[in-house]
């Protein structure tokens, strides 16, 4: 029962940007210029510089624009902040870690109620907790599991097919095919680009493909250099080989390469004369992500290891190989057990993808947030696909998602639901829903207003995303009366409408984004090539993304795309990767760490991004090295339009904003 088990705390510390703001706060910074330096310390460019450097940024910016700048304590701000870094800021809990006891826990150790109801935590943590002894285990929730599930109740239900993961064919021809094409968006663990890239060089046409798929896109097989050789091993343009035949029935079937945490434990007691306990300890080690303490804790071990290989005339090139996978590991590396689960349910997302899309969508929006891309770059993923998207409706529309058969349509359309409203409680949307199944549909906006008696903010929010127009009130005007329905006991049938101006296409698309995250009108990148283009470069000098196959690799691309995704692993050597999506599908872009230097202001802040640079193919992958990144004359700035997700890890997160004319801040 609860009074047995609980969740496991976890000590929060400040880091660099959270200790720069609660010093800067103490010391009267205003809330602009703490702004400011959340921006400064956000950008990649800044990553791992240092307070100081930081500081030193802030202050030269800020003193050009105010001269009261010269009156702040930088040197005690950064002094400060160097001080609080890693101070414990206040107890979290920790994403997974579960204790489970044979005896109450209140006899055992101190806990606290969690916030959430019915949840209690313990006051230490996992390292307390494996210090003494005690039984720990990790339970990570996976919202892809719910997807599925709610895929799986969609098919059962529109298609009259009942599905499960045991039920699957595992050697579905059309998922592989689709796999190996990197149509993977929105499923799981093979969406990022990364994977989408190694998609059609691994070519996975069977389930053991997909696991090597899942596992070597990680830091350990990255850090040891295994990526490469295992590709050329697998194409039979190299050699299978082996430093030493007592490895050979280790690493058999990954072709000769280490890829899983099992083998090197495995290569430890081969060739490294290790005993089943060290290795046991040394799996320990490196599973334990996020070393404190590299030299203290795993160094030795790997120092260790080194001289055993050594000692088994192991090649230094192969001992190097496997140490720099150990460091990897460190970092994030994957169990075979663990890659063999997580290709289950990618697979499982990949087969539902491929045979219901339009069902598969809808899950996956239904389950947000969660995975690699927003709301709008599914939405645009499954039009591209195909699908027909219907718009939200007050007599249509439910909460979530949902599936819904034009008479005009062979296949689901996926109707909006109210769940994207930005604003919109789902308690307000409740309770006309249930007025809704009561009374039957509306027929006007007063006939609405009347039935639901709506606080005039719900209203109001309701209003911005044009769904009176169904009604036969457009947006301005349905803003306009929800924001005099308080003041207007009883609104008139009869009373004329104001006629308002037509939205122009770009003011459209703003508004739809900012009231519900995306537009169901033409691709914002579309509409400003056609309207609104604020680059000086000839516009015929631009490639779709869906040109690229057609071109000739290191040939020069010109591109240009809404901002969908910044990624700049540490494994990645300073590389800055960013994934742009234009009316077509998708560029990715890879930046050396002196381009990206040059231009991080752009890379890091602006929502959209022209570039030129060298097309790169391997086999059907594609990627642009960029050469340079094209400025916005003085007649473009930038509104707020949100296109992805606010995230918590590497994908730093700004908003995505939309061109108008105006200069740049």
């Amino acid at each position: 029962g609860r009074d047995r088990a609980a969740m496991v705390a976890n000590v929060v510390t400040f880091r660099g940007k959270g200790a720069l703001r609660a010093v800067g706060k103490v010391l009267g910074a205003s809330e602009i210029l703490l702004s400011q330096m959340s921006k400064i310390a956000s950008s990649r460019y800044y990553r791992g510089a240092g307070t100081e450097n930081i500081v030193r940024a802030l202050k030269n910016d800020y003193e050009q624009q105010n001269p009261e700048g010269k009156k702040i304590s930088w040197k005690l701000w950064m002094q400060l902040s160097d001080k609080l870094h890693s101070f414990p800021r206040h107890l979290g809990i920790h994403s997974g870690g579960f204790m489970l006891a044979d005896k109450p826990l209140n006899c055992l150790l101190p806990q606290e109620p969690a916030s959430m109801p019915g949840r209690s935590v313990i006051q230490w943590s996992k390292e307390d907790i494996e210090a003494l002894g005690f039984f720990k285990i990790d339970i990570l929730s996976l919202g892809m599991l719910s997807a599925i599930q709610k895929c799986f109740d969609y098919v059962d239900f529109y298609y009259q097919q009942t599905l499960s993961l045991h039920t699957l064919p595992d050697d579905d021809k059309a998922t592989y095919q689709m796999i190996q094409k990197a149509d993977t968006v929105g499923t799981f663990q093979i969406e990022s680009r990364a994977q989408m890239s190694m998609l059609p060089r691994l070519k996975p046409a069977c389930f053991y493909d997909l696991v090597i798929e899942v596992a070597i896109i990680r830091p350990g097989p990255i850090q040891g250099k295994v990526i490469h050789p295992y590709l050329a091993r697998r194409e039979g343009l190299e050699p299978v080989t082996y430093a030493d035949e007592r490895l050979r029935p280790i690493l058999e079937r990954t072709l000769g390469i280490a890829i899983f945490q099992e083998q090197a434990m495995r290569i430890a007691i081969a060739v490294g004369n290790f005993t089943p306990g060290e290795a046991n300890e040394l799996r320990k080690k490196i599973g334990a992500w996020g070393i404190k303490d590299f030299n203290r804790d795993l160094l030795p071990l790997l120092q260790k290891l080194e001289s055993g290989m050594r000692q088994n005339g192991i090649s230094p090139e192969f001992a190097e190989q496997i140490l720099g996978q150990m460091r990897g590991f460190a970092e994030y590396g994957f169990p075979e057990s663990h890659a063999v689960s997580f290709s289950l349910i990618a697979y499982a997302s990949c087969y539902l993808k491929c045979h219901y899309p339009a069902a598969f969508y809808t899950s996956v929006l239904n389950s947000q947030p969660m995975g690699f891309y927003s709301p709008h770059a599914l939405l645009q993923s499954a039009k591209r696909e195909g699908i027909k998207i219907l718009p939200l409706s007050l007599n249509f529309s439910n909460w979530d998602h949902g599936l819904e058969k034009p008479a005009d349509e062979a296949d689901y359309a996926i109707r909006l639901g109210f769940r994207l409203v930005n604003g919109l409680p789902q308690s307000t949307v409740d309770g006309f829903l249930q007025v809704r199944s009561q009374t039957g549909p509306w027929y006007s906006f007063e006939h609405f207003v009347r039935s639901n008696r709506l606080a005039r903010d719900d209203l109001t929010v309701l209003a911005g995303t044009d769904v009176f127009n169904e009604l036969g009130r457009d947006r301005s005007d349905a803003i306009w009366q929800a924001e005099a329905a308080p003041f207007q006991p009883l609104l008139d049938d009869q009373e004329t409408p104001l006629r308002w101006k037509a939205e122009q296409s770009l003011e459209r698309i703003q508004k739809d984004f900012k009231s519900f995250k995306t537009s169901l009108a033409d691709h914002p990148v579309a509409v400003i090539k056609q309207q609104q283009w604020p680059f000086r470069v000839a516009l015929q000098r631009f490639s779709l993304s869906s040109e690229l196959t057609s071109l000739a690799p290191d040939s020069d691309v010109f591109a240009f795309g809404m901002v969908l995704v910044k990624q700049s692993p540490g494994s990645a050597k300073g590389m800055v990767f960013v994934t742009l999506e234009d009316e077509k599908g998708f560029f990715n872009l890879a930046f050396t760490p002196q381009i990206y230097t040059r231009f991080y202001r752009q890379i890091d802040h602006q929502p959209y991004l022209c570039v030129v640079g060298k097309l790169q193919r391997v086999n059907e992958s594609h990627s642009i090295l960029v050469k340079r990144v094209f400025e916005a004359d003085n007649s473009a700035r930038l509104l707020a339009m949100r296109g992805r997700h606010q995230k918590q890890d590497d994908q730093t997160v700004t908003p995505i904003e939309l061109i108008k004319p105006r200069a740049f801040h």
